[in-house]
């Protein structure tokens, strides 16, 4: 293979189409958007906000993810699954809806759960007046506290099921 230049490529993005939001939020921000949004979806948004959890993993959870006597909660997401640490604030939060059976821990009537949730925040974000952030950057927030606490990065990575390096990275 001739070692050359690669060839330069102009894209066609449509930014109407095609918008990255990389935004991260601040507690003050969630909290003024959580304001605006339908319990339910306030609930999915203070989980994914304390626990570093991808959305999948959060809609996933069942009311059987609890192993009280490690106290952990168990995601099950695209890496497999992992155990987060049971805090008081994650057990008012969701408690007393961790009940042993199999049913989900968040109630939805939609099928496209996920899309609906960031329709919503996105709405909520705009009658709150702040900055526009996605069940993403909920989970860049939560990893942020974690560095900001003095987490181990490789303890953070395992909680929040990223690549040690990746999760330095951003």
């Amino acid at each position: 293979i001739p070692n050359r230049p690669l060839p330069s490529l102009k894209l066609r993005i449509d930014p109407k189409v095609y918008v990255a939001n990389h935004h991260t939020p601040t507690e003050a921000e969630v909290t003024r958007a959580l304001a605006e949004l339908p319990s339910e979806v306030a609930l999915t948004v203070q989980l994914l906000a304390a626990t570093g959890a991808r959305l999948g993993e959060a809609i996933g959870l069942r009311r059987n993810s609890l192993d009280r006597a490690r106290g952990m909660l168990r995601l099950d997401g695209k890496t497999g699954p992992r155990d987060f640490p049971v805090t008081e604030g994650l057990l008012s939060l969701i408690g007393d809806r961790l009940d042993g059976t199999d049913a989900p821990v968040l109630q939805f009537n939609v099928r496209q759960i996920g899309d609906q949730i960031r329709v919503q925040i996105s709405r909520a974000c705009a009658r709150a007046g702040v900055p526009e952030f996605t069940p993403h950057g909920l989970r860049r927030m939560a990893v942020d506290r974690m560095a900001r606490a003095g987490v181990e990065p490789s303890v953070a990575a395992s909680i929040t099921g990223h690549d040690p390096n990746v999760m330095l990275k951003h």
